[in-house]
């Protein structure tokens, strides 16, 4: 927690995930900077740093990105209980947490951790859908729609969240035909992952 708490010396951050919402704040609209080509990605995280910074707060955004980390291990022991029980869970959590890439991002004000939470409570509220929890099916369409809800934030925060939207929606369909199920349940399930 405390290197989160350290002012931001990462380029990255520097340069557009603090420097475009800043941007913003001085121009007092968010518009397109001809100037960063950045300023034209996704920036779904940024707006959340850019209520930081407009309350005059530089290291209130780094430290949101060290909690998203930190949710992001919640969601991961949450979604390897649902999937593989109590036990198993607490190892995937310590797995996640060893990662060097996690280490160093949050140190940083970065978007991937933010990302990388919502695709995980996708994953969780997918294996909810398939009722991998407790081995029963409760309310399949709202936690497809759930997970649909989470994936959209992960697309608005980095374009490659669209990776996780494709594997889920591959996985929905794949689980429908391998078990024989109608053509038109697995699309009705994709309408509620899209939409």
């Amino acid at each position: 927690y405390l290197p989160a708490m350290e002012p931001e010396w990462f380029y990255d951050s520097l340069v557009y995930h603090l420097a475009v919402p800043e941007q913003w704040l001085i121009r007092h609209k968010v518009c397109h900077l001809p100037h960063t080509f950045f300023s034209n990605f996704p920036f779904l995280e940024e707006m959340q740093f850019a209520i930081f910074l407009g309350l005059g707060d530089d290291l209130a955004p780094k430290v949101l990105h060290w909690a998203h980390g930190s949710l992001a291990t919640i969601a991961t022991y949450a979604l390897a209980r649902t999937v593989l029980g109590p036990v198993s869970s607490l190892l995937a959590a310590c797995v996640f947490l060893s990662q060097p890439t996690l280490r160093f991002l949050q140190h940083v004000t970065m978007v991937e951790l933010g990302m990388t939470w919502f695709q995980v409570l996708a994953a969780l509220a997918f294996a909810r859908a398939m009722g991998w929890a407790e081995g029963e099916r409760r309310r399949p369409h709202a936690w497809l729609a759930a997970a649909g809800w989470v994936l959209g934030f992960a697309q608005g925060t980095k374009y490659i969240g669209i990776w996780a939207s494709g594997l889920i929606l591959g996985w929905w369909w794949l689980a429908h035909l391998r078990d024989g199920r109608p053509i038109r349940r697995a699309a009705t399930g994709s309408g509620w992952l899209i939409a």
